[in-house]
């Protein structure tokens, strides 16, 4: 049976209609074949037959029945799009008891209410005739639902296995415990430790960079093989994403954060005490532990505020990212000079140490599904009746567990049309970020800046996220305005209206710091030609984010995952070939070409925009979870 079961055991029927979970889940061969809940616009019936484990040859076919809740159906006995695409549960649980269809050829439009299921057998419903069957979407599986959350089956759902009654429970409307019913001040507060860890990854990632000068007098390293171990720090950040964001989806993310940032501060050690070789290992590391600030943060909002209130906790994430960015160089190029580089990575492990034992304290878990399973254990032991929360028998299976993890950013990055070009794109805007942070001493040099001073100008980071959270607020009005004319929800593309002025605003920043970069003409202008990019990059860089959130709900993790594999990855590869560059070409066309290719790019959100919803038509997952 499903019921919706408050945090003291008692059963509350959920009214119809509820914007926050999928309306009750029915109909599930076992508990170990269940998922996460998702709402979709299909209607889909599948039904399985639980054969033996001995016989897993057999049971490799997968029926569906499309279902309209309020018209006719078409059969068809072909996978869906999603079932083929997540599909990944052990091939025992793929067997198939069919309900019995009207007579006819398959393809031809029968009555809902003629869709009956066969005789009752452990684990599968019967009795009346399913009415108003809604839909459920458990990793691209959908399972019948009746329309209003509340309602139950007539019959017991019973586990296959034990044939014993199982309980699934989800949240009730209003329910206190649902991260995204939480007091306000909860959120932010939240909210602002999970962005900490992303401006501190962001710090360290920006400030290595300005300690070279001591470094080289000390180590005697060389501008590309101090680079090396930014480099490494990079794509540590970039790989690990393709399996401990997903993993953060099944088994929750607020451990992740702690055991990450523990070892994020064990990990500055090294580089504090050792010489190259220990700093680059060491900073390898610490980029993959780090990467949970560019890949889990988005998702851990998502599991707290609904789209319509994501927008300004979205723009205080950038908003930390670029001042993590613009502090990093603007404090230890001074501190290098003073101090020493070593001390570059004694403050990191204050800082880092400081922030792991507020986390401690105040953090807490934001995902839903991984609540509701806490809740069930609970329940389990105070009624002594099984208990169970639809994502149970995912973290279960290691198996499927890992093989989901790994895959699904992987696949999202090469099967949907969206984040394939979005990634590219932003992967180049992100590429000429960290290109310009290693090209402003050169630059500032011709004014005999020392790195202290060149840090200094990178503040330009963080006024230019300043200025652009300023307009971000108008771009919320914007999105608000789009979410009344559709009558309650937006589409996606309305997170994008600023981010293609941005786009634009991006490389006439590159070709005024271009030509205006050099002696003869002052050093201001150049630093507000950096200002001046730096607010379009901050545009770009929000209204992915958001967008991606918008598309991609519960799996915003794997999407972002995707992304940050590109946008690190072009991070990393950009600054080793820009001493390069800007000494053979010289620095105004360098600057120029690098220009040049962020006009093309910018065109890029622009075509989204027109297109996304023909994007996002061919884009599996993004249509289901958003029609």
């Amino acid at each position: 049976m499903i019921d919706h079961t408050t945090a003291d055991g008692s059963i509350s029927p959920s009214a119809p209609g509820s914007p926050r979970s999928p309306a009750s889940i029915a109909a599930l061969p076992s508990s170990s074949s269940i998922h996460r809940s998702h709402p979709h616009p299909l209607h889909h019936y599948h039904h399985h037959r639980h054969e033996s484990s001995e016989d897993v040859s057999c049971a490799n076919t997968l029926y569906d029945y499309e279902i309209s809740s309020t018209g006719p159906q078409t059969a068809v006995n072909t996978p869906s799009a999603e079932d083929k695409l997540f599909h990944l549960a052990p091939s025992w649980e793929k067997s198939h008891d069919l309900g019995s269809l009207p007579e006819g050829k398959v393809g031809e439009e029968t009555q809902e209410s003629e869709l009956r299921p066969k005789e009752t057998q452990p684990g599968i419903i019967s009795g009346e005739p399913l009415h108003k069957v809604g839909s459920v979407l458990m990793d691209g599986q959908l399972y019948p639902t009746r329309s209003g959350r509340g309602e139950r089956f007539e019959e017991p759902l019973t586990d296959v296995r034990t044939h014993e009654e199982i309980i699934y429970i989800d949240f009730p409307i209003g329910d206190p415990e649902d991260p995204l019913n939480w007091l306000n001040l909860r959120k932010w507060i939240i909210t602002l430790c999970c962005v900490s860890i992303t401006s501190l990854t962001a710090f360290n990632a920006t400030a290595y960079s300005l300690a070279f000068s001591d470094a080289q007098t000390k180590l005697g390293v060389s501008k590309v093989t101090w680079t090396i171990g930014n480099t490494l720090f990079l794509v540590g950040i970039s790989f690990t994403p393709l399996f401990l964001a997903p993993y953060s989806e099944l088994i929750g993310r607020n451990k992740i954060y702690l055991v990450t940032s523990f070892l994020n501060t064990i990990l500055c050690l090294p580089q504090a005490l050792c010489g190259p070789t220990g700093i680059f290992v060491s900073r390898f590391f610490q980029g993959m532990c780090s990467s949970v600030g560019n890949s889990m943060v988005g998702g851990s909002i998502a599991d707290m505020f609904p789209a319509e209130s994501r927008g300004q906790a979205m723009s205080v994430y950038s908003l930390f990212v670029f001042w993590g960015q613009a502090l990093g160089p603007a404090m230890m190029g001074w501190v290098s000079i003073r101090l020493g580089y070593q001390w570059t990575f004694w403050l990191e492990l204050i800082m880092f140490g400081g922030l792991f034992v507020v986390l401690i304290f105040a953090l807490k878990e934001t995902r839903g599904s991984i609540l509701l399973s806490r809740r069930a254990v609970k329940l389990t032991k105070q009624t002594g009746k099984p208990h169970a929360a639809p994502g149970d028998a995912e973290r279960k299976d290691i198996k499927t567990l890992v093989k989901i993890s790994i895959s699904r950013p992987l696949i999202f990055l090469f099967t949907e049309p969206i984040v394939s070009a979005i990634s590219l794109w932003v992967g180049f805007v992100w590429g000429c970020l960290f290109l310009f942070i290693n090209s402003v001493a050169m630059v500032f040099g011709q004014y005999g800046f020392n790195s202290g001073e060149s840090g200094l100008v990178l503040l330009t980071l963080g006024i230019a996220a300043t200025i652009g959270v300023l307009i971000e607020f108008h771009q919320n009005v914007l999105y608000q305005k789009a979410t009344a004319r559709a009558g309650g929800r937006a589409e996606p593309e309305a997170r994008l209206y600023w981010t293609l002025i941005g786009a634009f605003i991006f490389p006439a920043g590159i070709f005024w710091y271009a030509w205006t970069g050099r002696p003869g003409i002052s050093w201001v202008s150049p630093a507000a030609a950096l200002l001046f990019a730096n607010i379009g990059i901050y545009l770009c860089y929000t209204g992915v984010f958001n967008y991606l959130s918008d598309c991609y709900e519960q799996y915003s993790s794997s999407a972002q995952a995707a992304q940050s594999l590109l946008r690190n990855l072009f991070a990393a590869v950009f600054p080793l070939f820009a001493p390069s560059l800007y000494e053979n070409l010289g620095y105004p066309y360098a600057s120029t070409l690098l220009g040049c290719i962020a006009f093309v790019g910018g065109f890029c959100p622009l075509l989204i925009f027109l297109y996304g919803k023909k994007l996002r038509a061919r884009s599996k997952i993004a249509c289901a979870l958003l029609s």
